[in-house]
């Protein structure tokens, strides 16, 4: 029996999940199973909390507290590698139609390593097979929650949301996963699929909304409060600009009429449905203007977007390849493609342009920091920190990284200020409690040094003093 992992954020108190139970389980085996399928480290510290009193609870917490720790520094290789082969074992079990096995394998696969992003999104797939709808949407959204380049997490959310007849969340999800694998021509096919199906259902939504949506998804954003409850958003932006265009057309015809010469063919009354078909015409011609830049904003935006994608792909080779000068060259080229899309394309959010941008800089501070330019390193990390689209994930890291180039270039202060942001931002980091305290008495060695340097120019002053009176007796 599986159940649904999570916590109430509000309260912190555990959500349970008790569809598909076979047996009478007590709450203790629950809260058990419910921390073995944690993948969140202030998930597992909650449960922790919660669990105290009894010797039963006693056992519960240390499990919580031990998963925790795994989950923060990550399996040991032995363990990694017996997650591997019962994985394995579970995709064999997929592949002879035996779901069930394969749910109980990709289980056992995320107790030995819960950090692993493929052991969820195959376990998405077993539950989907088996109805299991909420579990199987559950299971893809922590895949690309441990690891956002996970594209085929992002497919699978996608196949749930197809059963679960959400077609634009689909759409968008598959969006997103070619943003992470553009060349997968499974996606490509289910992105024609849903297409065909949405065009069917006239369902409704622009390539500008999906690829928005599709990118705040990769970024950790919720898809579904996203899009609630706005299945006719697109059609209710068409109605108001043939609304607006029906206007414009109005207020212009009545202009012409005031201007025009009254003749006694004009004074003959005009039929209602005559005015109307003209200015539908009118309309219908204004529409079809704005449908046409619209589209060629669409194409001009998918040509940008390929050269972005491209380029960003070569930059992490050659940074992998330890060509960090080339490496930064690629991610500023990056940028001004970026900065020339958002300039062009009328239809992109600003949200979207901004949450690109700030990847590719830090993308470039780290390349600095591999390079020793710790001047650059700070310039390019503050732009990710005062950006307000960057999500906590980059802002920890661009704290981290100007935190470690302030230490380079022995700015102190700034630097111990940039590690109490990062414990600020993320409680248990290790790092940023170590540093502080090795700046801490760094700094309090100096100020003794400086102290001590004081003093001996004291008596270093006094000393001349006395030389030159003992001159002048």
């Amino acid at each position: 029996m599986r159940v649904t992992n999570g916590l109430n954020n509000s309260t912190g108190e555990t959500l349970f999940n008790w569809r598909m139970v076979d047996k009478t389980l007590t709450k203790a085996a629950i809260t058990e199973e419910l921390i073995y399928n944690c993948y969140d480290r202030e998930q597992t510290e909650r449960i922790s909390k919660l669990l105290t009193g009894d010797s039963n609870k006693e056992k519960l917490k240390r499990l919580a507290d031990e998963r925790s720790e795994l989950i923060l520094i990550g399996p040991s290789y032995t363990a990694k590698e017996e997650a591997k082969k019962v994985r394995l074992e579970g995709n064999q079990s997929v592949s002879a139609g035996d779901f069930k096995s394969a749910i109980k394998q990709y289980t056992e696969a995320i107790k030995l390593d819960p950090t692993e992003a493929c052991h969820f999104g195959n376990r998405s797939l077993a539950n989907l097979r088996l109805g299991r709808n909420a579990k199987a949407l559950d299971d893809a959204k922590i895949s690309i929650k441990i690891d956002k380049d996970y594209a085929k997490g992002y497919q699978r959310l996608a196949e749930v949301y197809l059963d679960l007849k959400k077609y634009k969340e689909a759409y968008c999800a598959l969006k997103a996963s070619l943003i992470k694998d553009p060349g997968n021509e499974k996606t490509k096919q289910l992105v024609e699929e849903t297409k065909k199906i949405m065009a069917e259902k006239k369902i409704s939504i622009t390539e500008a909304e999906a690829r928005s949506r599709a990118t705040e998804l990769t970024l950790g954003m919720n898809l579904d409060e996203k899009l609630e409850g706005n299945e006719n958003k697109t059609l209710k932006e068409d109605a108001k600009l043939k609304s607006a265009t029906a206007t414009k057309a109005k207020v212009t015809e009545s202009k012409e009429e005031k201007k025009a010469p009254v003749t006694s063919k004009e004074r003959i009354p005009v039929t209602e449905s005559k005015r109307t078909e003209e200015v539908k015409a009118k309309e219908s011609k204004h529409v079809k203007a704005a449908q046409e830049d619209i589209k060629g904003e669409n194409k001009e935006y998918e040509k940008f977007f390929e050269d972005y994608v491209s380029n960003k792909d070569k930059a992490r080779s050659l940074f992998q390849n330890g060509q960090y000068k080339e490496a930064t060259d690629e991610y500023k080229s990056c940028l001004r493609i970026l900065e020339k899309v958002h300039a062009t394309n009328s239809t992109i959010p600003k949200a979207e342009f901004e949450s690109r941008s700030a990847v590719i800089n830090n993308n470039i501070a780290i390349c600095y920091k591999q390079s020793k330019s710790h001047r650059d390193t700070i310039n390019y990390t503050t732009k990710v920190i005062n950006s307000p689209y960057a999500i906590k994930e980059l802002k920890i890291k661009a704290y981290t990284l100007r935190a470690q180039a302030n230490e380079e270039i022995e700015m102190l202060p700034m630097a111990k200020d940039d590690w109490m942001k990062v414990k600020e931002l993320q409680p248990d980091n290790k790092e940023a409690a170590k540093a502080i305290n090795r700046i801490k008495s760094a700094i309090e060695g100096d100020n003794l040094v400086y102290e001590i340097n004081d003093e001996l120019e004291t008596f270093k002053q006094k000393g001349n003093e006395l030389f030159k009176a003992s001159k002048n007796i």
